[in-house]
C-alpha cells in the first residue's frame, strides 16, 4: 500500500458532541441537526464508510462515499449517536483520548459535568457493533508544541492502550486540533499507523497521513451541511477561516494553565 490516495477524493465529516446540552462550544450538533444530516444521507444513497475502508483495494469507495468521524469519544455519542446510525445501516471512526476514558473533559479548557469521554466498557461494546476506534493522542496536547519524544509517546503509547483495551489493530490517528506537519506525519507512519485525519477540508496532493476532513459545527444548516457533501469551494473556505480562529483554543488552553483561570471561553 502507498501512501497517496491522488484516485480518491473522500468525503470526511468531523464531529465532536451529537447531544442537546448547552455547550460554551460550536463544536456540536443537536441531535435533531445529527438526524437531518444523517437521514439526508439515507435518503440520497450514499455510502457510509469507516475510515479502514480506505485502505482496501475498493472500487466501492468513490464520490458517493462518506466517513463519519468524532473527536474525543464524548460520552453524547453512546446516548444520542449510535443507535441512530446502526438503526441506518451507517456506522464511523471515533478517536479516543487515551488518558481521558470513562472521565470528564478535563484535557480541554473548560469543564463540563454533562459530558464525559466513553469508557471502556463502551467502547468494546461500540466496536463489537462495527464502529472503527481510533486515536487522539493520549492527553490531547498540541503536538507541534513538544519534542519528537513527546510526539512519539502520544501516538504509540495511546495505539497501545487502545488494541490492549479492545483486542482490535488501531489503523488512523486523528491530530488534536487538527494541527499537523510534515515532521508529524512521519512519525505517525512510523508508530505504525495506516493513516491520519486533519481539520483541514482541503489538501492540494492528498496523502493518507494527511487526509482532509470537514468539520460540522452548531450553526450548519441542511444547505451547507450539503455543500460540505459536494466540497463547495466557498464552504471550504469558510471552514478554513474557522479552522484560523481555532487556534485560540490552543492559545486560551495555556493561558489558563500558567494563570488558574477558571472562566469559560467559546470553543473551535
Amino acid at each position: 500500500m502507498t501512501n497517496s490516495i491522488s484516485n480518491i477524493n473522500p468525503v470526511i465529516l468531523g464531529y465532536h458532541h451529537v447531544c442537546n446540552h448547552i455547550y460554551p462550544s460550536i463544536t456540536r450538533a443537536t441531535v435533531k441537526q445529527f438526524l437531518k444530516q444523517v437521514q439526508y444521507l439515507k435518503t440520497h444513497h450514499y455510502s457510509i464508510s469507516v475510515l479502514s475502508e480506505l485502505l482496501l483495494d475498493n472500487q466501492s469507495i468513490n464520490k458517493n462515499s462518506i466517513f463519519l468521524t468524532f473527536d474525543d469519544a464524548l460520552s453524547c455519542l453512546y446516548e444520542n449517536m449510535i443507535e441512530l446510525l446502526l438503526a441506518r445501516e451507517m456506522k464511523g471512526t471515533i478517536f479516543v483520548i487515551t488518558k481521558y476514558a470513562g472521565k470528564e473533559t478535563h484535557w480541554d479548557y473548560y469543564k463540563s459535568s454533562k459530558c464525559s469521554q466513553l469508557n471502556w466498557r463502551q467502547l468494546q461494546e461500540i466496536a463489537n457493533a462495527g464502529f472503527e476506534i481510533g486515536s487522539h493522542s493520549h492527553t490531547h496536547i498540541d503536538l507541534n508544541s513538544v519534542t519528537h519524544k513527546e510526539v512519539k509517546f502520544e501516538m504509540e503509547y495511546s495505539k497501545k492502550i487502545i488494541e490492549d483495551k479492545l483486542g482490535r489493530p488501531v489503523h488512523f490517528f486523528s491530530y488534536p486540533f487538527g494541527r499537523f506537519n510534515h515532521e508529524l506525519t512521519d512519525i505517525c507512519r512510523e508508530t505504525g499507523y495506516k493513516g491520519a485525519i486533519t481539520m483541514k477540508p482541503k489538501i492540494s496532493r492528498q496523502n493518507i497521513f494527511q487526509l482532509p476532513r470537514s468539520a460540522v459545527y452548531l450553526f450548519d444548516t441542511l444547505t451547507q451541511f450539503k455543500a460540505k457533501l459536494n466540497q463547495s469551494v466557498m464552504e471550504q473556505k469558510k471552514l478554513e477561516f474557522i479552522n484560523f480562529f481555532s487556534l485560540g483554543t490552543i492559545i486560551i488552553k495555556n493561558f489558563r494553565k500558567n494563570n488558574g483561570s477558571n472562566k469559560n471561553f467559546l470553543q473551535f
